[in-house]
């Protein structure tokens, strides 16, 4: 064998398990927590994301929504208000997103907990099927602006691929 494949075996290793060290499970998992917490606080602060990725201003709630939500005020999320939209009636599907990864994948998901809607009575109507309604603008038998939330922005994306590749130079150390 020559020097200089002596070398790039050397170096094809050493790259190998730097890229190991980055996309462990672990830290991976971790990743996918804080993409979840910034698609969170994002739409929390009222922005989502179009289909290139850009953060656009989610539209704002019609008065007779606002109305609504003060008289159940008390069966609102803690991290909402009746003028404040959080995407939902009560604000509980930002509460109820979860985060993982697998195979090198990140994934947020909405848990399909018990709910109530504003009315403190139970809910029949999953998360999964409220998300698909807020992006398309049918919700039920009701038409509304669309409210694209749920994926990550450029820059939440380029986040989180500038915190793997940290931990991957890390592993070259």
């Amino acid at each position: 064998m020559t020097i200089q494949a002596q070398i790039r075996d050397i170096i094809n290793g050493k790259i190998k398990k730097a890229v190991t060290f980055g996309l462990r499970k672990q830290f991976l998992n971790d990743q996918a927590e804080t993409l979840k917490d910034l698609i969170v606080k994002r739409t929390r602060l009222r922005r989502g994301v179009d289909q290139a990725g850009n953060t656009t201003t989610l539209a704002g709630l019609k008065r007779s929504t606002i109305n609504q939500r003060t008289r159940y005020r008390g069966n609102l999320s803690t991290f909402t208000t009746p003028a404040r939209s959080n995407i939902t009636a009560t604000g509980q599907l930002l509460d109820s997103f979860k985060a993982t990864s697998n195979n090198n994948e990140l994934i947020v998901t909405a848990k399909e907990n018990r709910r109530t809607n504003l009315q403190g009575k139970p809910s029949t109507v999953k998360h999964a099927d409220i998300i698909k309604g807020l992006e398309s603008g049918n919700i039920g038998r009701n038409k509304t602006t669309p409210r694209p939330f749920f994926r990550a922005s450029n820059a939440e994306r380029n986040e989180i691929a500038r915190n793997i590749r940290q931990e991957i130079l890390k592993g070259l150390k």
